[in-house]
């Protein structure tokens, strides 16, 4: 894996540790120095990549989500 993406999965895995730990998506984009906007469009493409592994119907799915 290049060294770029293995840095960025974990800048991500980061923010969803930190997230499901009670932070908000604003919280965490202050820490970071980034937008909220980036942040949860980094959140969206995780959920929807998980929807796609699943196999299992979206709406059933995203209730696991916050």
């Amino acid at each position: 894996m290049p060294e770029a993406t293995r840095q960025d999965d974990l800048i991500l895995l980061s923010r969803l540790r930190r997230r499901t730990n009670g932070m908000t998506v604003a919280q965490i984009a202050f820490q970071d120095g980034v937008t909220p906007a980036g942040i949860f469009g980094q959140f969206k493409k995780v959920i929807a990549d998980d929807i796609a592994m699943s196999g299992e119907p979206e709406g059933t799915v995203r209730r696991g989500y916050w």
